[in-house]
């Protein structure tokens, strides 16, 4: 059955993604954003898309609005899939979705923060949509305490998606092209890698940046 993507607003859509969210990250029922926000964002000026295999809610994606220096930007704040649906595209369709629904509510721009050592969340993010990234931020949330993330550095990348009038998209990395690592890779506590200091020289001068050392799926 294909998956269908539903743009929502209703009271029983937003109990499927606060389900959603325990379910992907393993929130508690105090962590999750509670339904009636859900609610009122995608009612006012936020997005809210749910993807749907027959009845079941599989993954959704939810942003609300904000200002970047007085312009108008679309905040990405969640977006989540089951796992067993993340090889069907799905998280690629809500978040063109979401960006068709962001250009007719009057967005120009649309932001989001990612793990940079999650790789699959990187080819989505870099390679699939052609966003930017220009920030890297070391632990962003602070300490974390969903099931997915517990006892993990909350550092991320910013994502910057631009798809105004004259914004063309970023051309995919040709294959076995190189870009110069941003992020230089240090020995992690246990021995593996983890993003060293950041080169704030090279922030901008290539289309692509790359993280360096190991990526954890």
């Amino acid at each position: 059955m294909d998956i269908a993507i539903r743009v929502v607003d209703d009271r029983d859509s937003c109990h499927d993604v606060e389900q959603l969210q325990q379910q992907i990250w393993g929130f508690d029922s105090g962590e999750v954003v509670p339904y009636h926000q859900l609610m009122t964002a995608a009612r006012w000026g936020g997005t809210l898309l749910v993807a749907y295999d027959g009845d079941k809610p599989v993954g959704f994606a939810y942003g609300f609005g904000g200002l970047d220096q007085g312009r108008p930007v679309l905040c990405s704040h969640m977006l989540g899939v089951l796992p067993e649906y993340r090889s069907r595209q799905v998280g690629y369709r809500l978040k063109m979705a979401q960006r068709d629904l962001a250009r007719q509510a009057g967005y120009h721009r649309m932001v989001w923060t990612f793990d940079p050592l999650e790789a699959r969340n990187a080819y989505l993010n870099l390679h699939k949509l052609g966003a930017f990234v220009e920030k890297y931020s070391v632990n962003h949330y602070g300490e974390m305490r969903d099931q997915l993330n517990r006892g993990l550095p909350s550092d991320r990348l910013l994502a910057d998606w631009r798809f105004g009038p004259g914004d063309e998209p970023r051309p995919p990395m040709p294959a076995g092209a190189h870009a110069p690592p941003v992020l230089k890779p240090a020995a992690g506590g246990g021995g593996g890698a983890r993003p060293g200091p950041l080169d704030q020289n090279l922030l901008g001068a290539e289309p692509v940046l790359r993280a360096g050392g190991a990526a954890h799926t």
